[in-house]
């Protein structure tokens, strides 16, 4: 394992992320490919499981520090703007934080490459999406017209393709 990762590619991640630094993020995980293969040509032992070992905490580092944040961010804005819209009292927002000016370029990334594995920011996001619509449509039926226009407002504003639930939109007593 590389000797002071854990402390610093957290902040690293992390700040490319709260900065909203997306063409960063390549640049980064492409210096982490640089290390990977300086690994690979280790000759005092077997390099697979470090790698693989590597791997995992990068992916989980990517996951935990990028992925998620976006995911909970994008679900938020989709919400607020739902409930904007549908005439709710909410204090102002700053249109500079919203998701199409700063939380786009993350989406439109291409593939990452994490030591050989890619990951798609935009397909993570938009799994995520599907399946927190679909959980919290089971959970509460009524609500269904909220996620029907969180996931359209998803497509037009974000060009997200979230699965459509299929759930019945009410139910017969």
């Amino acid at each position: 394992m590389l000797a002071g990762h854990r402390d610093l590619l957290p902040l690293l991640l992390g700040d490319i992320y709260s900065q909203r630094q997306a063409a960063s993020l390549p640049l980064l995980l492409e210096g982490l490919e640089d290390c990977g293969r300086a690994l690979a040509a280790a000759r005092h032992t077997d390099p697979a499981p470090l790698l693989a070992e590597l791997g995992l905490q990068l992916e989980h580092l990517v996951e935990e520090e990028v992925v998620a944040p976006l995911c909970r961010d994008i679900e938020t804005e989709l919400r607020l703007s739902v409930h904007q819209a549908a005439g709710l009292q909410l204090a102002d927002r700053n249109p500079f934080r919203q998701a199409p000016a700063v939380l786009l370029p993350f989406l439109r990334l291409p593939a990452l490459s994490v030591l050989g594995k890619r990951l798609h920011l935009k397909a993570r996001v938009e799994h995520y999406l599907a399946a927190t619509f679909y959980n919290l449509a089971t959970v509460s039926l009524g609500n269904w017209r909220t996620y029907g226009a969180m996931r359209q407002l998803a497509a037009t504003r974000l060009g997200l393709d979230t699965v459509p639930d299929r759930l019945p939109a009410q139910v017969l007593h």
